[in-house]
């Protein structure tokens, strides 16, 4: 759990198991990583289950919806989401401009 009224994800500890200070990051067994794709892929992959095709063009297929929603959909939400949310839970000014692109 990372407290973000306290900028917690900015502490030289956080900073050790993600270097860019952001939510999310998954210690493992004292394996470190971030961002929510790789998170997720990677726990696909342990699971020692079929969740990630070890197949090259469904695993490609399944890379490509993760990279769309990375890049297309996260982005928009993330400026809605800091805006109502994160902002004012750390006294930063809701910029409504940005919300109304969301």
């Amino acid at each position: 759990a990372v407290n973000l009224q306290a900028q917690e994800q900015k502490s030289d500890d956080y900073l050790a198991i993600n270097p860019f200070g952001r939510v999310p990051a998954l210690v493992d067994e004292g394996f470190a990583i971030g961002e929510s794709g790789a998170i997720g892929r990677y726990l696909a992959r342990k699971s020692g289950r079929d969740i990630y095709s070890e197949d090259l063009r469904e695993a490609a297929l399944i890379d490509q919806w993760v990279e769309f929603i990375v890049h297309h959909i996260r982005v928009n939400v993330a400026r809605v989401q800091y805006n109502r949310f994160i902002a004012p839970m750390i006294n930063e000014p809701v910029d409504a401009a940005s919300i109304a692109l969301g």
